[in-house]
């Protein structure tokens, strides 16, 4: 079992940060799961209007894009 050393983030250890503004950086994720018969599109927007510009935009920031572009069905992104 450990007895010393430290956890950083960013370089940073742990203990300087606010408790607070460190604790909302995570959130859980658990291991169990539920499969949803609901679209990439329709898991990203969920009941938002989708606006086809902001989820391309989006998919783009995240890395989303060629994994889109390798799907059989696409996702139709555009309006």
């Amino acid at each position: 079992m450990p007895t010393d050393g430290e956890i950083l983030l960013d370089g940073i250890n742990i203990n300087e940060y606010d408790y607070d503004a460190y604790q909302s950086l995570f959130s859980p994720i658990y291991q169990d799961f539920c499969l949803y018969t609901l679209s990439l599109k329709e898991n990203i927007v969920l009941n938002s209007e989708p606006d086809g510009k902001k989820l391309d935009g989006i998919c783009q920031r995240v890395g989303l894009s060629g994994l889109i572009e390798k799907l059989p069905k696409n996702m139709k992104l555009r309006y």
